[in-house]
Formats: structure tokens, C-alpha cells, sequence
């Protein structure tokens, strides 16, 4: 059986996907890993497996996994073109697509909180930590920090393609 395209052995014999991103996107995948580094020369990723078999099906989601991260990095060299104001209709789309994503993200967090607060017999484990998060978002709400909000409209922003004048950013936060 021969190996996939980008699979690699290391010298104790487990083999690893790896790809060699262009040069002109070393940088922007940097940043869209959130890496340390400045630029990011290679993706590379372990299979975990000394089986050939087992590797090539493996590397296929590695490999896409790869080819995605570069199809960011990629959408993000584009140029946007920079505007100065909103159409109310944009404003709408994009509030809508706010709230989509914030229901989504939310209902992510308690199914996932809701598996790790129910104990064997159904009792609530981690109901102080609960009590917790929940108090510190009121604190942050009395004291009017709404940076949160700001997050997702600069993810809204950046979702449809937009890039805002400097200003005009925080007046669309104000609507």
C-alpha cells in the first residue's frame, strides 16, 4: 500500500500529515492559528499510528482539516473594500446573524455544561461554578462593559465581508 501525499514517518516510526504552506500565506496562518511564531512554514499533525492503513485514513481529515485552515488564510489576503456607511438592511442581516450565532453558541455551552454538572444519580455537581459565571456577567453588565457585543459585531463584520471606517464602527454599535 502506498502512502497519501504529505504523510511522513518520524524516526520512531509514527507517521504524520504534514503540508508546506506558500510563502505568502506563512503569516496570515500564523495569526489564523493563533501561533507564537511569525510565520508558520509547515502544517504538520500527528496520526498517532505506525500502521500505514490506519495513517492514510487518518491524513484524510488532516489533510482537509489543513486545507481549510489555508482557504482562511486565504479569504483573509483578500482585499475588502473599505465603506463608510451601512444600509439598514445590512445592519439587519447582520444582526440576525448575531443572534443566530449567539444562540448556537449558547446552546453549545449548556449542552456541554449539562454533561459535566450531572453527576452519576442526576445531582448537580458544579452548581457553584454555575452561580459563579452568572454573577461575574452581572457585574460586567452593571458596570456597562458590553465588550462582548463589540466581539460579535466585529465577527458579523468580518462574516460578511466588511470593513468599516474607523468611526463609523462604534456608531453602528450605538444603534
Amino acid at each position: 500500500m502506498r502512502a497519501l501525499m504529505g504523510l511522513i514517518k518520524d524516526r520512531h516510526g509514527t507517521y504524520y500529515a504534514q503540508r508546506k504552506v506558500p510563502e505568502r500565506l506563512q503569516e496570515v496562518v500564523a495569526r489564523v492559528l493563533n501561533s507564537e511564531k511569525p510565520k508558520q512554514v509547515f502544517l504538520k499533525k500527528s496520526l498517532g499510528t505506525k500502521v500505514l492503513k490506519e495513517a492514510n485514513v487518518a491524513a484524510t481529515h488532516v489533510l482537509a482539516d489543513f486545507n481549510r485552515t489555508l482557504a482562511t488564510a486565504e479569504a483573509l489576503l483578500k482585499e475588502r473594500p473599505v465603506i463608510s456607511s451601512l444600509s439598514d438592511a445590512q445592519i439587519k442581516r447582520m444582526a440576525e446573524w448575531v443572534y443566530a450565532t449567539a444562540l448556537k453558541e449558547d446552546e453549545a455551552l449548556r449542552f456541554s455544561r449539562r454533561l459535566e454538572t450531572i453527576g452519576p444519580h442526576g445531582e448537580n455537581v458544579n452548581a457553584d461554578v454555575l452561580r459563579d459565571i452568572l454573577q461575574d456577567c452581572r457585574q460586567q453588565f452593571a458596570v456597562g462593559d458590553v465588550s462582548f457585543a463589540e466581539q460579535h459585531a466585529q465577527n458579523a463584520l468580518a462574516s460578511f465581508g466588511i470593513t468599516l471606517t474607523r468611526g463609523l464602527a462604534s456608531q453602528a454599535l450605538e444603534r
